[in-house]
């Protein structure tokens, strides 16, 4: 039966080729090629150190290449600090793929970049894997001493053993007070995508600022990336001085993601393939992935109901349409 297309999203994620990665605002890239710790965005500033005397960690295969990527094996590496210090007042993001399988309940740390003023104030960004998730917890410090309280985003289970691409965006966002304007309030608004797919969001209470400064880091600490405790696979670890778009996220998962998911249902010409069936619709060229309505990917079986279709259309523009296959 004919599939019939009911509603176009309009959403454009990207408009440039897959493989371009994108550089505006990047600081601090680790693309661990060779085993390489070097910052290729500027190489001999930044580059990554190691902690221990004798470094731990091994080359292992990214999803399209042999040696591309690293296993920590409990090893950290420092990044060096941010080149504005504290950032005062500014977005980020990091962006990183991920292979895993571990499902313990003891934290441990895939980045950090915090520092503690006393134990009962953090002020910085950090994630870390827990129960076969991922933990985010970001906070900022407002002035000399008022902190906000943290803010925690848990992913989906990403233990699969399977490469995943992880973005994390932080937007600094402050309006005039309701009632005395001319004092204003602050926030951070926290994204967390996994394989292009917006999954969990969040943000920070809002300080009231009295005219100070916000800090998204207490004083100036080392970018940490990897802990004692991790011990999996880690890859094309880039850090951004700005939140980045859905269209910027689509082009950083590109680098692997057309790669990993050979197994989705594909769009060929005006068919859909899956295992037990071919589905003929109005969508142009061929699928990247086909999600649930829940932004849920769904691999190659038998289809039925309602679904999301992410494709590139003739003029290499990335698409979303909701279709249904009866």
């Amino acid at each position: 039966m004919k599939t019939k297309l009911l509603l176009s999203l309009g959403l454009l994620i990207a408009t440039n080729a897959f493989s371009q990665i994108p550089t505006t605002n990047l600081i601090k890239e680790y693309t661990f090629t060779n085993g390489s710790l070097q910052n290729t965005v500027n190489p001999g500033t930044n580059d990554l150190t190691t902690v221990a005397t004798t470094s731990t960690f091994t080359q292992t295969a990214d999803p399209i290449n042999t040696n591309n990527a690293i296993v920590l094996n409990g090893e950290q590496l420092l990044g060096g600090q941010h080149p504005t210090n504290a950032i005062i007042e500014a977005d980020f993001s990091i962006s990183f793929w991920i292979k895993t399988s571990y499902t313990g309940v003891n934290s441990q740390y895939i980045f950090r970049q915090y520092g503690i003023r006393n134990t009962n104030s953090n002020a910085g960004i950090r994630a870390y894997l827990n129960n076969g998730i991922i933990i985010f917890a970001g906070n900022f410090r407002l002035g000399t001493s008022n902190y906000n309280a943290e803010t925690y985003l848990r992913s989906s289970s990403i233990a699969d053993g399977n490469w995943h691409h992880i973005v994390i965006t932080g937007a600094y966002k402050h309006r005039l007070h309701p009632v005395n304007p001319a004092y204003t309030l602050v926030k951070y608004d926290y994204k967390l995508y996994i394989d292009n797919i917006l999954d969990k969001s969040g943000s920070t209470a809002e300080g009231f600022d009295y005219d100070q400064d916000v800090y998204l880091f207490e004083g100036n600490p080392d970018l940490k990336i990897g802990s004692v405790q991790f011990q999996d696979s880690m890859d094309s670890f880039r850090v951004y001085t700005s939140a980045l778009s859905v269209n910027d996220i689509a082009l950083l998962y590109q680098e692997f993601g057309s790669s990993l998911h050979a197994k989705d249902p594909k769009i060929k010409g005006l068919e859909i393939k899956t295992e037990n069936r071919t589905i003929k619709t109005n969508l142009p060229q061929i699928t990247i992935k086909v999600l649930n309505l829940l932004g849920q990917q769904v691999e190659n079986q038998h289809l039925r109901g309602l679904y999301m279709v992410l494709f590139q259309n003739k003029n290499g523009v990335i698409q979303l349409e909701k279709i249904l296959i009866p």
